[in-house]
Formats: C-alpha cells, sequence, structure tokens
C-alpha cells in the first residue's frame, strides 16, 4: 500500500507542476484507519489534511468508494478559497488507486 501510493499519484501532480504540500485537500476514501494511516504516511500528509477523512470513517465507517462523496459534502459545508487545488482518492481491492484533480 504505501509503495503503490506515491507511484499512483506521480502522473496527476507533477502534470499541474504540484506536489502534496501544495494540496490544500484531501479527500479520501481511507477504506480504514490502517490505509488512511499508510496513505497519510506514504504522502507525507498531517493528520489535520485527513481530518475529515477520520470523522467520516468514525462517524459512518467505511462507506466504500462512497466515502469520498461523504468527504467531499463535509468539505462544501465550509469550502476552500478559490484556486485551492484539492485531490479525491480512492481505493479499490486489489490494489487500485483513483485519483482526481479538483481546483475551487
Amino acid at each position: 500500500m504505501r509503495r503503490g501510493t506515491p507511484p499512483a499519484r506521480r502522473p496527476v501532480l507533477p502534470r499541474r507542476t504540484l506536489t502534496p504540500d501544495r494540496i490544500g485537500n484531501w479527500i479520501i476514501h481511507g477504506g480504514g484507519p490502517k490505509v488512511l494511516g499508510a496513505v497519510e504516511r506514504a504522502l507525507d500528509l498531517t493528520p489535520g489534511a485527513t481530518a475529515l477523512t477520520r470523522r467520516s470513517l468514525s462517524g459512518r465507517g467505511n462507506l466504500s468508494s462512497v466515502s469520498v462523496l461523504d468527504v467531499l459534502d463535509a468539505t462544501m459545508g465550509d469550502p476552500p478559497p478559490a484556486g485551492t487545488s484539492g485531490v479525491v482518492a480512492a481505493m479499490g481491492p486489489g490494489f487500485a488507486v483513483e485519483l482526481v484533480l479538483l481546483r475551487w
């Protein structure tokens, strides 16, 4: 998991001259605390970067790929400033990762 995450983001972020530290919002389907922790470590994210994902996990449990929509809904409750970059990341079985780059 940890080894697969950085290569998954490599094609997406550099095309826009972005690095993980320049992403304002991480909307992640964490799968569970263990997977989310591995994603945080792999991308060098602070716990604050994934706070909404952790809140979703603790309040609703693993909603599968729909988790990203729950976290996106929470993000839109207090939207980031215009121009902020975000990443939506959903993990799947076998280890699949899908990423979408957003800009508010």
